[in-house]
């Protein structure tokens, strides 16, 4: 929604006014960083989330996975 309202990806300028969000003119900039931060912060955190149980330790993550479904079904299954 940042990046939408902001324009795409920061590249172009938001609509007149601002008006996809209700919001008053000239927040585009604000919108435009908030939209780089959270697309840095998502880069940062899939990056730990691949040294950690993406690279070597793979099968212990998915036996990690298997056991967090299985203890879900368990507790639907109340």
């Amino acid at each position: 929604l940042l990046a939408l309202a902001a324009g795409a990806r920061g590249a172009g300028p938001a609509p007149p006014g601002d008006a996809a969000l209700g919001a008053p003119a000239g927040v585009a900039p604000g919108l435009i960083a908030l939209a780089r931060r959270v697309e840095s912060d998502i880069g940062k955190r899939f990056e730990a989330v691949r040294r950690c149980y993406l690279d070597k330790p793979t099968p212990r993550f998915l036996r990690l996975t298997g056991a967090i479904a299985h203890r879900l079904e368990v507790i639907g299954g109340r």
